[in-house]
């Protein structure tokens, strides 16, 4: 389904993202990557390395440094991105509402109704904030690490990103800029602004 997707998006002029995280529980340590292809051909990449947490927040941060990009320099334009992770999906297009709603807490059925905080709330409620400015940003699952050139460009990058020598904030990146990676060049990307 994915690589159908994508090269449905390819043809068009619209914008394709891939988002990856890489975590290894023994050191703590994750890292994240984005790329993002135009008619299939690479305009930007990135990767950073985050604060302790866990696997999705490894993910999560993907997702919320690619959606920055895309707010940064594509804002009306038709995005889809692909996660392989479902977790990530469902979470952005079913159970965030939901969550919101509930000021960032999950309501567990037939406990009389306790809850329990969101794992990650402040990624989530980034996210969700990022989204509601997108709305022509939809959101995909891909199979992982099955000859998609853009899942695993993003996994290699989350992995890099996971080496870095410094974390990254959710707002800034760390380590060498890539193909437009560095926030400081995102508003010289003037080509990407045109939805041809």
């Amino acid at each position: 389904m994915c690589e159908a997707n994508h090269a449905r998006a390819a043809e068009s002029a619209h914008l394709t993202t891939y988002t990856d995280g890489s975590f290894d529980p023994v050191a703590r340590r994750g890292g994240w990557g984005f790329v993002v292809y135009r008619s299939g051909i690479l305009v930007a990449e990135d990767r950073g390395r985050t604060r302790g947490g866990d696997s999705s927040a490894a993910e999560l941060t993907a997702v919320a440094m690619a959606l920055t990009w895309i707010a940064a320099n594509t804002k009306d334009q038709v995005v889809t991105l692909f996660s392989d992770s479902i977790y990530i999906v469902r979470g952005c297009n079913e159970w965030r509402h939901g969550w919101r709603s509930n000021s960032w807490r999950r309501r567990k059925p037939g406990l009389r109704g306790r809850s329990r905080s969101i794992p990650n709330a402040s990624i989530w409620q980034e996210i969700d904030t990022l989204l509601q400015m997108l709305p022509r940003l939809t959101i995909e699952w891909c199979k992982g690490h099955q000859d998609n050139v853009g899942n695993i460009r993003a996994d290699a990058l989350a992995f890099q990103g996971r080496n870095l020598a410094s974390p990254a904030l959710l707002s800034k990146t760390e380590g060498p800029p890539l193909a437009f990676g560095n926030p400081s060049n995102w508003s010289n990307t003037n080509d990407l602004a045109s939805d041809t």
